[in-house]
């Protein structure tokens, strides 16, 4: 029995080693992290379920984290290639980049989201998916051209 507990403690799934990561972040940097934990499996396909999957414009998530909302979007159906993942924190867009190598993972502020995405996106989001509060002026920014500086589809991640 003791080398089966052993064994089972190395295997540590995925979801502990998130939750891990992201309160080591808030420890370090708490006013730079937008939670403690991820989204819970049940929010994350609530959430996942709004975004239109027969759609062509890109979906843009604010605030990824370690991808539990990326997942269930991906779940859902929609493709890689139409996610692009504004994080802030540089380990998590790392981490982002090695799970979904076919998404966009742009680090930038959400908070800032037309500098963020100028030179990202080819046409208008399809959607915005964010738990953030208080996104509605970045939203409605991510989803028109900006008339200052019109995205033109090149990738910056």
């Amino acid at each position: 029995m003791p080398l089966q507990s052993s064994v089972r403690a190395l295997k540590k799934p995925p979801r502990l080693d998130d939750e891990v990561r992201f309160l080591r972040s808030w420890i370090e940097k708490p006013l730079h992290v937008g939670a403690v934990m991820p989204s819970s499996k049940l929010l994350a396909r609530t959430m996942a379920q709004y975004v239109d999957v027969e759609s062509e414009g890109p979906v843009i998530e604010l605030g990824p984290g370690t991808g539990a909302i990326t997942n269930a979007l991906i779940e859902h159906g929609i493709d890689q290639k139409r996610l692009v993942l504004v994080e802030y924190n540089p380990g998590f867009c790392a981490l982002l980049r090695d799970r979904y190598p076919q998404a966009k993972v742009v680090q930038g502020d959400a908070y800032k989201l037309r500098d963020t995405l100028w030179n990202v996106l080819g046409a208008p989001a399809t959607a915005v998916v964010s738990v953030r509060r208080n996104c509605r002026s970045s939203c409605r920014a991510a989803s028109r051209p900006s008339r200052a500086a019109p995205w033109n589809g090149t990738s910056a991640s």
